[in-house]
């Protein structure tokens, strides 16, 4: 091999490996999806340990996909305690946007036959047939304010990261007793987003291979009491629990006079004047968490 074959291969080596770029990642859920991501390879060499002048490459680019996730869950581990005919029972829900975009979320609240309760107990009654309404938490103060809190169908507008709390409200019917439970879900389906006040269209995962557009990814791994997995969707359950008053009566008399004994030692004859001690009660009063 001549001096200036080794050279050239000695140079060679050096540029192989000094050949590097700054990788170029899109995992973190901040990273916006339609996001343009550039990177660009760089060449650094010597001959002979002398520097020469680096080689840039090409800028490759890619798009950022869309990543559809997200999380519903109960606000507690805590049943909500209901009474016999109770109107305004509310179970508390989050949902949270795990997307790295801005998306609408389609809200649905069902009710399950019979199964575990998922603070304890077996299911075993449904709260009053058309009294399930969702409310979203308007002025966002964790509670739910009749009058004050919005009736929605779905939430719009939730930024990617961002959770909101959500009301499932009900009513109970009067016949059920203590001990009685009623489970209740809350799913939430990913919509598209970027328009206030009106629903965005449902979503589609793309199929096939890598597009040079944006493809959407569904990415919820983990399924609800009430949804499947890689959907778009999640759900949580939560239930109400009943608690009935505890009532006792009691009712007493005492002779006080007779036509003929008068007072002294009175009997229960025709004629007889008795003393009603009137009604006595225990009462054990139960409220909702």
């Amino acid at each position: 091999m001549t001096h200036q074959m080794r050279l050239f291969a000695s140079a060679s080596l050096l540029a192989v490996a000094a050949l590097g770029a700054t990788p170029a990642f899109a995992a973190d859920i901040a990273t916006d999806a339609g996001s343009t991501i550039s990177n660009q390879a760089s060449v650094a060499y010597s001959v002979a340990g002398v520097s020469q002048t680096g080689v840039n490459s090409n800028t490759s680019t890619f798009t950022v996909d869309r990543k559809i996730n997200l999380l519903v869950a109960a606000s507690d581990a805590v049943t909500t305690t209901v009474a016999p005919g109770q109107t305004g029972a509310v179970t508390t829900f989050t949902v949270h946007n795990l997307s790295n975009q801005t998306l609408d979320f389609a809200l649905v609240a069902s009710q399950p036959t019979g199964g575990s309760a998922p603070n304890g107990g077996t299911d075993n009654f449904d709260v009053t047939s058309g009294s399930v309404t969702v409310y979203a938490d308007t002025n966002t103060n964790g509670q739910y304010d009749s009058g004050t809190d919005q009736q929605i169908t779905y939430l719009d507008e939730v930024a990617e990261d961002a959770s909101r709390t959500v009301f499932v409200v009900a009513s109970v019917p009067a016949a059920q007793v203590t001990g009685d439970i009623a489970v209740m879900y809350l799913k939430a389906t990913a919509r598209e987003g970027g328009g206030a006040s009106s629903q965005g269209a449902a979503i589609t995962e793309t199929s096939g291979a890598n597009t040079s557009g944006v493809d959407t990814v569904f990415a919820d791994t983990t399924a609800g009491p009430a949804d499947s997995t890689r959907q778009g969707d999640h759900s949580a359950a939560d239930d109400y629990t009943v608690a009935a008053a505890a009532l006792t009566v009691t009712k007493s008399n005492t002779i006080i006079s007779d036509p003929i004994n008068n007072t002294t030692n009175p009997k229960m004859i025709p004629g007889a004047v008795p003393l009603f001690s009137g009604w006595t009660s225990s009462r054990k009063c139960f409220g909702s968490d």
